[in-house]
């Protein structure tokens, strides 16, 4: 590169969230508010960048210990997350339909107010609602980077009270396309 233009390059400064950024797999223990375990979940995490921010998306494989017995559930989520006005902290975002009217979220109507924020290593994740008869649930998922991947701690509190609790080791993953579904 020649002398006059390395001067008026620039790097771009790396996003709080980038080093989060990959696929994880991984498995947790379910414990109910006295601590007790409950059920096992497999996980499956990928967080990628998205317009202004980066979205998450998640799989939970919930089960007693064995996924070919009766009583397993599946369940999935994908959420979104853009940078605000505060620095490390994300608004929950949503995909903008060009035929539908715009509303707002409502927190009355039972509307969960979901935002993001990272702290050192560990991305947090809250989702609060407040219930049709006043009262309200906190759900709060830490995930925070070590060598391999993520520890898990995810929280839900019901009035400030810890209601139950998840946490889990993931890994980080190579994410290979299948050549059939490309």
């Amino acid at each position: 590169m020649l002398p006059a233009l390395a001067a008026t390059a620039t790097v771009r400064a790396q996003e709080p969230y980038e080093p989060f950024l990959g696929t994880y797999v991984g498995r947790a223990q379910a414990l109910s508010a006295e601590g007790e375990v409950t059920g096992i979940r497999d996980l499956d995490v990928i967080i990628r960048p998205a317009e202004g921010g980066f979205g998450i998306e998640s799989i939970t494989v919930n089960h007693d210990g064995d996924r070919l017995e009766p009583g397993v559930s599946r369940r999935s989520s994908a959420m979104t997350f853009a940078g605000s006005e505060i620095d490390g902290v994300y608004r929950r975002s949503f995909a903008r339909d060009l035929f539908a009217t715009r509303s707002e979220l409502d927190p009355i109507a039972g509307d969960p107010l979901q935002w993001a924020r990272i702290v050192g290593d560990s991305l947090l994740v809250y989702s609060f609602v407040l219930n049709d008869d006043g009262t309200y649930e906190l759900h709060t998922y830490r995930r925070t980077l070590d060598d391999t991947g993520l520890t898990l701690a995810f929280t839900s509190e019901l009035n400030g009270r810890m209601n139950r609790a998840v946490e889990g080791r993931l890994i980080r993953v190579e994410d290979v396309m299948d050549d059939l579904n490309p």
